[in-house]
């Protein structure tokens, strides 16, 4: 039976950003209820590029071209070079099963049933970091590319087929074998470095392959990170005021929720709108430390419109007003902004809008810190780092 999302036809890079989009609106720290989005995206990309908030494992990097490398191997055309790809996909997530490399598998509760294959969410990152080669725009494309360079020349070593030449070749027995699960090897570990390095230079990210971080909430509280180039630390201080602003309206956005929904006498789950008022306290309390009063905010709108050209009007204003109003003082003109801004941005799903919607409210939206994809991009630059670090005889 077709599916009735027909995004899901679309290319995989389209597939990639769509499924980023599902991501955010299903987990509730990161839920576009104010429309931040789009400038909390462009911090990200500028911090750490070519990442997604989809990445679990470095070693993708490798698993999803060996996938389409052993594709070109057993088909004659692209398209049954793609389908035995994608068949490999499933297989390698049954085998890291079987291997207990269950930590940052994707597919883990449904195995070899995923429907967004890793290929589809990695593939962005893939380019950006030339993975892939030129030429590759999609799979087709790559399995294509490594046939005709088997028809060419199979020993060649460079002849220029689908991915980055200079990738290890698909490992023996693969996919029936990980070739050691997601632990890099030193080559590996090594070539996904300098790739980092290339496709995000000038980055938070390039600065952290060399340097590496450890386990803080947030970017800007890592030793790493003071350490990076100053122009780094510039933007890393300008996503930190960002962060600390959107935080302090979403607490008060969240309070006007739990008074509203206590207001209306809904009782169906149990709504402190105490927590929130201390919450919010406690956050007003910071902002004297914060340097929220010396915050530049034009030079900020300015640095992510570089980043994304489209970022709303609406959304600077918001921004703008919030932070005026906070360091006014006036909070009762700042929850009625909150509330205003809901209203217009979420039009008839505004919950303040609409009463179905506020009934159902999960009790928390959007209440969680934006630390900008670190919890991902800290996970796969330990695998690079653990992967540098090895003194064993593992290279295959």
């Amino acid at each position: 039976m077709p599916s009735t999302l027909t995004w899901l036809d679309a290319s995989h890079e389209e597939q990639r950003r769509m499924r980023d989009i599902v991501n955010l609106f299903t987990q509730k720290d990161s839920r576009e209820e104010l429309g931040i989005g789009t400038m909390r995206d462009a911090l990200s990309d500028m911090l750490f590029p070519g990442t997604s908030t989809l990445l679990t494992r470095a070693r993708y990097l490798f698993f999803i071209p060996w996938c389409y490398q052993f594709g070109a191997m057993h088909a004659t055309d692209a398209e049954g070079g793609r389908r035995v790809g994608e068949r490999a996909e499933r297989d390698l997530i049954s085998t890291l099963i079987g291997e207990h490399e269950t930590d940052g598998l994707l597919g883990q509760r449904v195995g070899s049933a995923l429907r967004m294959l890793p290929s589809t969410l990695y593939w962005g990152t893939m380019r950006r970091y030339g993975i892939l080669a030129p030429g590759s725009t999609t799979l087709n494309a790559a399995v294509t590319a490594d046939i005709e360079r088997r028809h060419r020349d199979p020993e060649s070593d460079t002849e220029l087929g689908g991915w980055l030449p200079s990738l290890p070749p698909v490992p023996r027995d693969f996919p029936k074998t990980s070739a050691g699960g997601f632990e890099l090897t030193l080559p590996e570990a090594e070539l996904l470095a300098h790739r980092i390095r290339l496709g995000a230079e000038g980055s938070l990210l390039a600065h952290l392959v060399d340097d590496r971080p450890g386990d803080n909430r947030a970017p800007w509280l890592d030793p790493a990170s003071h350490r990076a180039p100053e122009s780094v630390q510039a933007g890393l201080e300008q996503a930190r005021l960002f962060s600390f602003a959107v935080h302090g309206a979403a607490l008060l956005y969240n309070l006007e929720l739990a008074k509203a929904y206590t207001e209306a006498g809904y009782t169906r789950i149990d709504v402190s709108v105490d927590t929130y008022e201390a919450r919010y306290e406690r956050w007003l309390a910071d902002v004297p430390k914060s340097g929220l009063d010396a915050w530049d905010i034009e030079d900020f709108f300015a640095l992510v419109l570089r980043e994304n050209p489209r970022i709303s009007t609406r959304s600077r204003m918001f921004l703008r007003d919030w932070v005026g109003l906070t360091l006014q003082g006036d909070q009762q003109r700042a929850a009625d902004r909150v509330r205003l801004h809901e209203r217009q941005h979420k039009q008839g799903q505004s919950r303040f809008r609409n009463p179905k919607l506020l009934e159902v409210w999960g009790g928390a939206s959007g209440d969680g810190e934006i630390v900008f994809r670190w919890s991902q991009v800290r996970r796969v630059l330990a695998d690079i780092h653990h992967g540098l670090a090895r003194t064993d005889a593992r290279t295959d």
